[in-house]
């Protein structure tokens, strides 16, 4: 999904998220990436890497606004 533009990598704040969700706004993070960066993101998130854990990324679904 992620190579296919379908989800992306957001390290906004857990309250910013809700609010996007509940009131059916894009995260400023939605389009900020290619696919390869999410990706790279992702790979740190399953290698354990310290930043990308520090920086609290989360993999987040493209649905429909």
């Amino acid at each position: 999904m992620l190579d296919m533009g379908a989800c992306y990598a957001d390290n906004g704040l857990q309250e910013e998220m809700k609010e996007q969700r509940d009131n059916g706004t894009e995260s400023t993070h939605r389009e900020a990436r290619t696919p390869a960066e999410n990706r790279k993101i992702f790979a740190g998130m399953l290698t354990g890497d310290e930043k990308i854990l520090k920086e609290a990324w989360c993999i987040r679904a493209k649905w429909n606004m």
